[in-house]
């Protein structure tokens, strides 16, 4: 069974995404949508960021998420295996965007 994937979707240009990813050191496959008139914020109807969708091989989806919400971000970690956050890491349980 291959592993799952995550790719990002960012709203922003290459320069703040980037400083974004470094400062948190993310490393994913980013779509710069801004640069494509949020072509596909449009169309997943994404209305708040971040948005969070977890896209099974079969194109559905199983998990969809806007705005931030830690719980929500750690259920998404269980899903692919990876912790979220940092040990110790202060993080609010929502985060208005």
């Amino acid at each position: 069974v291959d592993a799952p994937q995550l790719v990002a979707i960012s709203q922003d240009d290459a320069e703040g995404t980037g400083q974004f990813q470094r400062r948190f050191q993310v490393s994913l496959r980013t779509l710069f949508d801004k640069a494509h008139a949020y072509t596909a914020s449009n169309a997943f109807r994404i209305g708040h960021v971040p948005a969070l969708f977890a896209i099974g091989r079969d194109g559905r989806i199983s998990m969809a998420v806007e705005g931030f919400s830690k719980a929500h971000l750690d259920k998404l970690g269980e899903l692919f295996g990876a912790a979220q956050f940092r040990p110790g890491e202060q993080v609010p349980a929502l985060r208005p965007g």
